[in-house]
């Protein structure tokens, strides 16, 4: 799956924020998933981290014939506070400045 990806964590005080990014393959059938990390990261206390990069990253799977499967990425992000403090996870496109999560192109290799 190749595509790209625009956004941040941040924190300031007691706060902590993360996120994860991974490329899942379901399978309807089974309903199990398939999954390998794309970005995995976090900030604590005082921290301002943005990530604007592109992502070509490989699942390795053996495909049943007669089966029905779904492609996607999922991000997952999470805020915490432990006193007064200010944490963001933002990699979402309706503010400003827009972040974002996609993907362009996928190929299966067989």
């Amino acid at each position: 799956m190749v595509g790209d990806y625009e956004g941040l964590l941040s924190s300031v005080g007691g706060g902590a924020s993360s996120m994860k990014m991974e490329l899942i393959l379901y399978d309807y059938n089974t309903q199990s998933k398939a999954r390998t990390t794309i970005l995995d990261e976090d900030v604590s206390v005082i921290g301002w981290d943005e990530y604007d990069s592109s992502f070509n990253q490989a699942l390795s799977v053996t495909l049943q014939s007669g089966r029905r499967y779904c492609a996607y990425v999922q991000v997952k992000a999470n805020c915490g506070i432990a006193a007064t403090a200010e944490p963001g996870s933002d990699w979402g496109h309706h503010d400003d400045p827009a972040g974002h999560v996609r993907y362009s192109s996928i190929a299966i290799d067989f």
